[in-house]
């Protein structure tokens, strides 16, 4: 069937057809185009769409050995394309099972942030140097599990306890899991973005390189300066204060805190 044969037999249903299609594309891309993994995505819708273009022509001029290559191949250029950025492919499946519309279905973490931001200012106080990372949607056991298990209760004591350069799990992050210190002493995956900023240390790029493969929320208080910074979705806030700090956590981890709930 010739490109003239398809307009002459379109039907009404066929629109409704290309119109549902177009929604769920277009959905998709509203949803992720937040997410590092849309640009993955959009490079593959892309290459589909330039395909059909030049399958297109190439019907309307009778290019028929330019038709069958195109056939054949393109299911081969979408499973290479799945192969080769599989890693981002899940990551746009994890950013859309975190969508608002299944947020009703998906645990919600409660603990008492002033305890964080607490213990943040009071290290930033001494200039010293913490990486507090938050769990959200994304599991953080890996990390977890190469730290010390604590499972103890979020204080501010606690964490500039263990943050105390003469502690012994004062290197590393502290995981906050299911509103518990879940482990201590934690490594965290370093970014390699090029073009984050020259003077971030060793400790902010562990806490941005998180973000990065995770919806963790990272703070990050520095050792040398004791500014106070927020990671979060590979990107980094610096230079905060008490009060911007709990809005910008209360912000993204979209609850209401225990000590409210108790009122």
């Amino acid at each position: 069937m010739d490109i003239f044969s398809v307009f002459l037999n379109f039907r009404a249903t066929d629109a409704v057809d290309i119109f549902v299609v177009a929604l769920i594309f277009y959905v998709a891309f509203t949803i992720l185009r937040e997410s590092r993994s849309f640009s993955a995505l959009r490079g593959l819708f892309i290459i589909i769409f330039c395909s059909l273009l030049i399958w297109m022509v190439a019907q309307v001029f009778a290019l028929t050995a330019t038709v069958r290559v195109l056939e054949n191949s393109l299911p081969l250029v979408v499973i290479f394309f799945v192969l080769l950025f599989q890693g981002e492919l899940k990551k746009a499946l994890t950013d859309f099972g975190q969508t608002s519309l299944f947020r009703p279905f998906l645990k919600t973490v409660r603990f008492d942030l002033d305890e964080v931001v607490k213990a943040a200012v009071r290290l930033s106080e001494r200039r010293t140097g913490a990486l507090i990372a938050i769990e959200r949607r994304n599991s953080l056991a890996p990390y977890i599990e190469v730290g010390t298990a604590l499972d103890a209760q979020v204080s501010t004591e606690l964490l500039r306890t263990l943050f105390a350069i003469q502690t012994p799990l004062h290197d590393g992050a502290v995981v906050i899991r299911n509103g518990l210190v879940a482990a201590a002493s934690c490594l965290l995956p370093l970014s390699e973005n090029p073009s984050l900023s020259k003077d971030l240390g060793t400790r902010h790029r562990a806490g941005i390189g998180l973000t990065e493969q995770t919806d963790a929320i990272v703070v990050i208080v520095s050792e040398e300066t004791g500014t106070i910074s927020l990671a979060q979705g590979g990107m980094i806030e610096r230079n905060l204060d008490a009060d911007t700090l709990r809005a910008r956590l209360q912000s993204l981890l979209d609850f209401q805190e225990a000590r409210d709930g108790k009122d």
